[in-house]
């Protein structure tokens, strides 16, 4: 069974390069993309992805409120936190976390995989916190 991900970025060319990354894996499968915080919200909520990659920083709601609302709602889903700059209080706010990752933008190209696989085999009884 194919991992399901949800992309959020507010950059397009960033969503397309992790797209074009994990594409060429047959176990992953992109089920929707989102370029605000409320959109990925959403779309974790309609579509039920096994891992949502999100930026730190986007427009109306921040990858940091949208962890932490699916947090409130006791979401399954497993979250790979992504920043353009080394983010020390989401690093601190992920170490709590069995089911989150966070890494910075510019190391993503040869880990992504294996993270999305590795945050994937967690399994579906692992919540957010």
């Amino acid at each position: 069974m194919p991992i399901r991900v949800v992309l959020a970025d507010d950059h397009e060319g960033i969503r397309t390069a992790i797209r074009c990354l994990l594409e060429h894996s047959s176990e992953i499968v992109i089920v929707g993309e989102a370029d605000n915080g409320k959109a990925a919200l959403n779309l974790v909520r309609e579509k039920e992805p096994d891992v949502l990659i999100l930026d730190v920083a986007m427009p109306g709601m921040s990858g940091l409120e949208v962890m932490h609302e699916l947090s409130v709602t006791r979401s399954p889903v497993r979250i790979l936190l992504l920043s353009a700059y080394a983010n020390y209080y989401a690093l601190q706010k992920m170490s709590s976390s069995t089911s989150a990752k966070f890494m910075e933008k510019k190391d993503i190209a040869p880990l992504l995989l294996d993270v999305v696989r590795e945050l994937a085999s967690l399994g579906p009884a692992q919540a957010v916190h």
